[in-house]
């Protein structure tokens, strides 16, 4: 494969390499010899031809699958970070039927070993940019490539990644999804993949730093585009199935949260991208059919959606202010169902409240329907009030779990929506005395008492940032004195 040989010579041997490394115990013998490197060291001017470009990254994607075997040096990061841009491409008739049989070659390769990665590429026209993209995605996660996230950066890894995603989103529009597995929607996953390796790149601050100061508003109507595709998907039962879509709108969301966190500037741009903050309140608020997801991925959705405009209306009053305007109407618009809609505060307060009452339907010691069933799965006898374990079996000790489980993603919903409701009030006690309102006797202390709740577990956690728990404390603190401001209003109306 050295450099002194003929490109269609080097890229037989690649082939034929990369038939070994499919194996497991190839993988040990590369990472016992040390080889890694060199082999990625002989295809250093693989980007200058795309028959070598597409050997080199199937090669990188291989090897990528198992961390341990892709021990790369700066030469390979390098020629990995050319492969994400766009090589030269083929003049002659010969070179492309050459660049044919590689494909349906690697193709054939990669499809019978059955490698994670290859739903997010149209395997059928696989490019080195796909197969660089989701070596790269892995690289870039583990250890190894968190080591070398700034080399990633100064080998041109993030503005060829930018650069990909305006491509792809370039063409896209909210009315080509026909259901069908078109390469409009090959496109959009591949953007989508794309902008999720934008936010593993820019994990580290000074990469972070760099994509901010270079970020147009290109980037940010590539996003837009890309949600409002999903948009029109998701709206009907075959694209909400599709796992591809479904994580592609996962993408988007966790890019839009990351770019978003604590950025006044970044969250100002991405509301003011036509529809955007339409579509995520329609997800948000649950104003979808729910039934036409599966479960875990309109949880994900929901909650992915949500966690995107807290970080915004937390950083912005712009933002907030902007969603404080929105009529129902134009939201709904966004939406799957015909349920009418007043206000997006309502709606807010309406998912506080039942995603509240949610929770409490799966407490261990409720009583809503937990007595009528108690004793399908606590056994005959009345419950005492200390069980050991062992008069537990199996199949309670599995319900209580589950049972648990969604108390506890309702309770964290709720706490994410009582945010959401805190930020969006905390400037204008009319919208507050319109909560207080809408909410039922004693509604603002329990969502209170749920949102500190979970304040004290994700602390306990470790997962907040001095900044996140001084906001959270300040809208905990807000809606106490609301809910007190209350209680003292109605006793002063019993006295008089």
């Amino acid at each position: 494969m050295s450099d002194d040989q003929t490109v269609s010579l080097r890229c037989l041997s690649a082939c034929s390499l990369a038939e070994l490394c499919v194996k497991s115990s190839f993988h040990m013998f590369l990472r016992a010899s040390d080889l890694s490197s060199k082999i990625f060291a002989t295809l250093h001017d693989a980007h200058k031809d795309e028959r070598l470009a597409l050997c080199a990254a199937t090669l990188f994607f291989i090897l990528s699958r198992d961390g341990m075997s892709l021990d790369v040096d700066k030469n390979a990061v390098e020629l990995l970070c050319k492969l994400l841009g766009i090589v030269t491409p083929l003049h002659s008739n010969k070179e492309k039927e050459e660049y044919a049989q590689l494909q349906q070659r690697l193709n054939g390769i990669c499809v019978d070993t059955s490698l994670h990665g290859l739903q997010f590429i149209d395997c059928d026209n696989m490019t080195a940019a796909d197969l660089a993209r989701e070596a790269m995605m892995l690289f870039s996660a583990s250890e190894a490539g968190k080591a070398v996230l700034e080399d990633i950066r100064m080998f041109g890894g993030i503005d060829n990644t930018v650069e990909t995603t305006l491509v792809l989103a370039s063409g896209l529009n909210s009315t080509q999804y026909d259901g069908g597995l078109s390469r409009s929607s090959h496109c959009v996953v591949a953007a989508g993949r794309s902008l999720r390796m934008l936010s593993n790149l820019t994990s580290c601050e000074s990469n972070q730093a760099y994509l901010k100061t270079r970020m147009d508003k290109r980037l940010l109507t590539a996003m837009a585009r890309l949600l409002k595709f999903l948009n029109r998907a998701m709206m009907a039962t075959e694209g909400c199935q599709r796992d591809d879509l479904v994580k592609c709108l996962l993408d988007v969301l966790y890019t839009a949260q990351n770019m978003t966190n604590y950025d006044e500037l970044m969250s100002n741009s991405l509301a003011q991208q036509e529809e955007f903050l339409d579509i995520l309140l329609s997800f948000a608020l649950e104003l979808r059919s729910k039934v036409l997801f599966r479960e875990s991925h309109w949880e994900c959705i929901h909650f992915m959606a949500l966690h995107v405009l807290v970080n915004m209306v937390e950083s912005s009053t712009l933002v907030r202010s902007q969603i404080m305007k929105i009529p129902g109407s134009q939201i709904q618009r966004q939406s799957s169902v015909n349920a009418s809609m007043t206000s997006t505060l309502t709606a807010i307060v309406e998912l506080c409240i039942r995603e509240d009452a949610a929770a409490d339907k799966y407490l261990p010691d409720s009583q809503s329907d937990e007595e009528s069933n108690s004793q399908d799965f606590l056994g005959s006898q009345p419950t005492p009030a200390v069980m050991s374990v062992s008069t537990i079996n199996e199949e309670s000790e599995g319900h209580l779990i589950e049972r648990s489980g969604r108390n506890m993603k309702h309770s964290v919903t709720t706490a994410y929506a009582t945010l959401l409701m805190g930020f969006l009030i905390q400037d204008n006690k009319e919208n507050q005395e319109i909560v207080l309102s809408l909410l039922p006797e004693g509604g603002m202390k329990k969502l209170v008492s749920t949102t500190r709740k979970f304040y004290h577990l994700a602390s306990i956690a470790g997962v907040l940032d001095q900044r996140a728990e001084k906001s959270i404390i300040s809208i905990i603190q807000l809606l106490s004195e609301v809910a007190e401001r209350k209680m003292l209003n109605e006793i002063d109306s019993m006295t008089k």
